[in-house]
């Protein structure tokens, strides 16, 4: 019988609490007026792996047009090195730009559209 070796080392890559580079995504680049929107932070160390557990964003979230369910801070915490925040798209269409500041002070931001359904400014068009 031969026994079974069993390695004596082993590589473990870890990733730390500062993070890097932190990015702002909205999960599509169209909506439809009044739908759910999903924009995701990330963040990654120097090594380009997710951050422990930790807040990416600091300071007051902006948008440039209302949003229901808009936070009002960034307060949450990262697992796997994201967080996501859900809300939804006004009712008119448009441009919307999300900004923050992250964690190491960089303005971060996303943009999307709500594109339009052509039926208000069709009505608009001819005078309804």
């Amino acid at each position: 019988d031969v026994a079974p070796t069993i390695p004596t080392t082993a590589v473990v890559t870890l990733s730390s609490t500062t993070a890097k580079t932190v990015t702002l995504a909205f999960d599509k680049a169209e909506y439809t007026a009044g739908e759910k929107m999903t924009l995701k932070a990330t963040a990654v160390d120097a090594n380009g792996l997710p951050v422990a557990p930790m807040d990416p964003i600091s300071g007051t979230p902006t948008s440039n047009t209302s949003l229901f369910g808009f936070p009002t801070t960034w307060d949450s915490t990262t697992t796997d090195g994201s967080v996501s925040y859900t809300f939804y798209a006004p009712l008119v269409p448009g441009p919307i730009t999300v900004t923050g500041t992250d964690s190491n002070g960089a303005a971060i931001s996303a943009s999307a559209t709500v594109i339009s359904d052509g039926i208000a400014q069709a009505a608009e068009a001819i005078g309804c």
